[in-house]
């Protein structure tokens, strides 16, 4: 991904605000509820959250249980997710995230 490509989104996260609606996909809601019914406790589960942005999806899978590593370009998008994280009373026993800025272009991070 070019510099002005990672300084474009940059912008947008910069420019929302930590609050205001932030819903998860419904796709993703009606497949958690799937998963639940098939096997109950997700707890200890991985996900991999591939351009997750201010991480709306993150959020929603850790408060699943699931440990998720979350990676986007934008430093800007994950520091919104990370504040947005902290704001959010996650359940106790909810995963954890890695918020990990990596350029997807130049590969997988390891």
């Amino acid at each position: 991904m070019s510099q002005a490509d990672q300084k474009r989104w940059d912008d947008r996260y910069r420019e929302q605000s930590d609050g205001g609606a932030f819903a998860a996909s419904g796709l993703l809601d009606s497949a958690l509820a799937r998963m639940r019914s098939e096997r109950g406790d997700l707890k200890g589960l991985t996900a991999l959250d591939l351009a997750c942005g201010a991480g709306r999806n993150s959020l929603r899978l850790a408060e699943s249980g699931f440990r998720v590593d979350a990676v986007d370009v934008s430093a800007e998008g994950l520091a919104l997710g990370q504040r947005r994280r902290e704001q959010r009373r996650a359940p106790r026993d909810a995963g954890e995230i890695r918020w990990i800025q990596a350029d997807l272009d130049a590969g997988l991070p390891v």
